[in-house]
């Protein structure tokens, strides 16, 4: 029997790698972290970006992010799209769902995703948790297995643009929490 872990929309390739034919009999449990299971705002303001600011759309393609070669990517994690991913893709009942939610407040959020937020149009105080890319509330799907601090970047174990060293310590220490969570999911018989 096999667990499948997914992070971010990993989490939503093994919901619905589970849905192939012949994969749900040989998948235990599916565990996903910081998955948009009810979308992210960020793909609805992506996928108006380059119409509400030029300038800003201009920049980032200047920097190797063209927002319209990914317009499809955006259309998939809207609220609307992971709706009917869900209706698509429900729980099998022979898998255990568990997830991991992670999001510092949206206050103390890191600089980079601040400036994303602010690019994206989104207000701080608009969510009270976010990773930076997904809202708190969107990742819980099937059993809460725990609740850390990490933005998006951490939770995968890249810590360079965390500037404090006390912050970037506890992340590291949040990290190394979430793999034990991981695994001690995974040895349950």
């Amino acid at each position: 029997m096999v667990t499948l872990l997914g992070h971010s929309t990993g989490g939503l390739i093994a919901r619905a790698l589970a849905h192939q034919k012949g994969h749900s009999s040989t998948i235990k449990r599916i565990i996903t972290i910081a998955t948009p299971h009810l979308g992210t705002p960020l793909a609805d303001r992506a996928l108006s970006l380059p119409v509400r600011k030029k300038l800003l759309s201009k920049v980032m393609r200047a920097a190797g992010y063209d927002l319209k070669h990914r317009v499809k990517f955006f259309e998939k994690l809207t609220p609307l799209a992971l709706k009917k991913f869900n209706e698509t893709y429900p729980d099998i009942d022979t898998i255990a769902y568990y997830s991991i939610l992670s999001a510092p407040k949206a206050s103390e959020l890191e600089l980079v995703f601040r400036f994303l937020l602010m690019g994206a149009g989104l207000r701080f105080d608009s969510v009270e948790r976010f990773d930076g890319i997904i809202p708190y509330e969107s990742q819980k799907w099937g059993v809460l297995l725990g609740n850390l601090e990490l933005d998006h970047l951490a939770q995968i174990g890249f810590f360079r643009h965390i500037i404090s060293t006390r912050r970037r310590n506890v992340a590291k220490l949040q990290f190394d929490e979430m793999i034990s969570l991981i695994a001690s999911t995974v040895k349950m018989s």
